[in-house]
């Protein structure tokens, strides 16, 4: 039921943007009384407040997930973080278009705000870590901090600008892994091995 009343929230934010939406117009929508929502939400903040937590959690999971993989290199971590991140973005801005950038409206509440922060504070030290093993340039700890903020605000402007536009997955890819270059450099990451090539067949080269 609340994962009903969840992806009804969703149609409905896209369909009616952030004024029309409403907890009556998610019963509807999710073909159950306004009773029965009450019964998992309390008001249509609360309904934002728990997509908005399950969009964070997923992110922190597989963020997680990419850098704990032990055999991938600095570079190929940050390369699949950016393709998950850019991906995320253009799938947020097409589920919810125009209506997106005003679903702040719903997450201006102290507890939401607290909980962002906290998460956002685990996240920056993550990353920190993450920077620190995979450079070769040797930071203080208030210049990681800088570095991971860095990282994730370039990362984030850049997904955004793309993610209206009406890229291919192959272009948004493009976009990703020429961002994830640019950051490794910038960030001083060791470069990756070159893969080994086969012996070429037949004659000798003279």
């Amino acid at each position: 039921m609340r994962r009903r009343i969840l992806d009804a929230a969703v149609r409905v934010l896209r369909d009616e943007g952030a004024l029309g939406f409403t907890t009556t117009k998610v019963a509807a929508e999710a073909s159950v009384s306004v009773g029965s929502l009450y019964q998992y939400f309390p008001n249509k903040r609360a309904i934002v407040v728990a997509l908005h937590d399950e969009d964070i959690a997923r992110g922190w999971e597989t963020a997680t997930a990419i850098l704990d993989r032990p055999t991938w290199s600095p570079r190929r971590k940050l390369t699949e973080l950016m393709r998950w991140f850019f991906e995320s973005e253009a799938l947020e801005a097409e589920t919810f278009g125009a209506v997106a950038g005003d679903l702040h409206v719903f997450l201006h509440d102290h507890t939401a705000a607290r909980r962002d922060d906290e998460l956002a504070a685990a996240i920056g030290r993550r990353a920190a870590a993450f920077i620190a093993e995979s450079s070769v340039v040797a930071r203080s700890p208030s210049d990681l901090r800088f570095a991971a903020d860095h990282l994730f605000a370039t990362a984030e402007a850049l997904a955004k600008s793309t993610a209206g536009r009406n890229l291919s997955r192959g272009q948004r890819r493009r976009w990703a892994d020429t961002t994830a270059a640019m950051l490794a450099d910038h960030l001083g990451f060791v470069p990756d091995e070159p893969e080994a090539r086969p012996p070429r067949q037949g004659g000798s080269v003279t």
